[in-house]
């Protein structure tokens, strides 16, 4: 994960940010609720979806729509530039509030899994 956007945390820090425990922030994991992906015995977490010590808005909401366990497709989505979005990334308009832009086109993609 590249440092560029925070790099990735732990599931203790991750817990100690939204403060609950870290099997409750496995277990959002698991139920699709954060990002995150296997790293041996532990589960690495972006450090961006992240804000203000709660997940960034829109984040969950995605993750819902598309219910995958392929952690990097994951990444990806949020992170990549997408034309069906005026060449902006899922992450940069969750971060302007425009959480209803990326779910209406996570739906939109997940329907013929597209995305």
């Amino acid at each position: 994960m590249s440092l560029a956007e925070g790099g990735w945390i732990s599931a203790a820090k991750a817990a100690r940010l939204l403060g609950i425990s870290v099997p409750k922030v496995l277990n959002r994991w698991r139920c699709h609720r954060l990002i995150g992906w296997p790293s041996g015995k532990a589960v690495r977490f972006p450090a961006w979806q992240f804000t203000d010590s709660k997940l960034l808005p829109g984040i969950e909401g995605v993750l819902q729509i598309f219910r995958s366990k392929d952690s990097w497709r994951i990444v990806l989505c949020f992170l990549e530039r997408r034309r069906s979005l005026a060449n902006e990334r899922p992450l940069d308009l969750l971060r302007r509030g425009e959480s209803d832009k990326v779910l209406r086109h996570a739906a939109d993609y997940a329907q013929d899994n597209e995305w």
